[in-house]
């Protein structure tokens, strides 16, 4: 049996259309600097990318309220919050853009490849 050509998938156009946007997001985090940040009840939880690096964070902050901020800036100025000391003594996790790209084209370079396979009668369900 001929599997279905892999241009009327739906999985191929939604992987399609999520590695177009990581490989974006990769290109423009060399150029601008983005910012996401969430307070409340004294607690801020951020999530920045730039320089072709993701790095979250969350610690103790003053402050009571609901806060809830994005920011776009110039590359170097976000890379610079790193070095800062509003990072110290916070838990910090950084992941490189490149790593997330291609893991995610990989999985979903498998997951064709495997249904593909399934749909050829190569393999049982």
């Amino acid at each position: 049996m001929t599997p279905r050509p892999l241009y009327k998938w739906k999985s191929f156009w939604l992987g399609l259309f999520v590695a177009c946007f990581l490989a974006w997001a990769w290109w423009d985090s060399y150029r601008v600097g983005s910012i996401a940040q969430v307070g409340w009840d004294s607690r801020m939880f951020m999530f920045a990318n730039c320089e072709g690096e993701a790095f979250v964070t969350f610690k103790r902050y003053p402050g009571s309220q609901l806060e809830i901020n994005g920011t776009r800036e110039e590359a170097e100025v976000v890379s610079e919050l790193r070095s800062e000391e509003w990072f110290m003594g916070v838990s910090l996790c950084r992941i490189r853009d490149a790593l997330v790209f291609f893991s995610f084209v990989g999985l979903w370079g498998g997951w064709l490849f495997w249904r593909w396979k399934r749909e050829a009668g190569m393999l049982r369900a």
